[in-house]
């Protein structure tokens, strides 16, 4: 009765989600031109963000000022806060995925796999990601039954989105970041909402490596690897199962952190394997698919 109490605790979670977009109230003795000089744009930028026509401003107008629009989402669970917070771009007429990304130091690439966009096109009014940041604030009163026992800085979380696109095992990983906050969904496999082995499936997929849906079907592939060997890419299996038959996977990024498709988060997120008892209990056994040669070089595993 005890287990069955604190398990329905650690599930209970809610979920609150606001979009902001700066905009700017006009008030007396306003023009566009003071306008755009506070807010460091073009008195043109404002016309195309605005669809203004002319120059001529009325009291209370509410103008948007920039394109820029940002979406925080965050999940209280077991006594601790997550949160995930995604920066989207609003596109503009005359616009291109060229144009954004360069204005957001990203690559035309990068630009797609954070949008799931398999070309270029792309309309006036559309939202773009362009960016996403994911935290965790532990609370004193946290159960020891928590899943996640790390919390990774902004800092670190830029730099492992910023690996250099070297090599399969880089571009996996930052594949795999681009769905960090992507919501939770049992049999997902897009950005919409994705599971554990939907989530492994699609990221491989995106580098030219074909994997099986499942996570038990996943474990049958590549080369087994001792806990003490793991290196960034390998494939971390976990059972809730007596039989130990696989049920959950996640991808090893180094330094003991994982990331994957969490049923208890509800989302995808970074946690500890080292540090987290709760997984390391229901750790099955480690896979890698890329073997790195000695010249640097990345081999698939059959």
């Amino acid at each position: 009765m005890e287990k069955r109490i604190i398990l329905a605790l650690f599930f209970l979670c809610f979920l609150t989600s606001f979009l902001q977009a700066e905009e700017y109230t006009v008030q007396k003795g306003d023009s566009l031109y003071r306008i755009a000089k506070q807010y460091g744009t073009s008195v043109t930028e404002l016309k195309k963000l605005n669809n203004l026509t002319s120059s001529k401003l009325k009291i209370g107008q509410v103008l948007t000022v920039s394109p820029i629009e940002k979406q925080t989402e965050t999940t209280v669970q077991s006594g601790s806060h997550y949160q995930a917070a995604r920066t989207f771009h609003r596109v503009r007429p005359g616009e291109t995925l060229s144009s954004i990304a360069k204005r957001h130091n990203l690559s035309v690439e990068q630009l797609r796999r954070l949008n799931n966009l398999s070309g270029s096109l792309i309309k006036p009014g559309q939202r773009l990601l362009i960016a996403v940041s994911w935290s965790r604030q532990p609370e004193p009163t946290e159960p020891v039954i928590e899943v996640a026992e790390e919390t990774l800085s902004e800092t670190e979380l830029k730099a492992l989105a910023s690996l250099p696109p070297e090599g399969r095992v880089n571009r996996v990983i930052e594949n795999a970041l681009c769905f960090l906050g992507t919501p939770y969904r049992y049999g997902g496999t897009t950005n919409q909402g994705i599971d554990c082995s939907g989530l492994i499936k699609k990221v491989f997929s995106n580098v030219g490596m074909r994997l099986p849906r499942t996570a038990r079907e996943q474990y049958q592939k590549g080369t087994a690897v001792a806990t003490e060997n793991l290196t960034p890419g390998d494939l971390l299996f976990f059972s809730a199962l007596k039989s130990f038959r696989p049920t959950h996977v996640a991808l090893y990024l180094g330094n003991g952190l994982i990331l994957h498709a969490s049923r208890q988060a509800r989302k995808v997120v970074i946690d500890s394997f080292e540090k987290s008892s709760y997984l390391r209990r229901q750790f099955v056994g480690a896979r890698r698919l890329i073997e790195t040669e000695d010249g640097g070089e990345d081999t698939v595993t059959p």
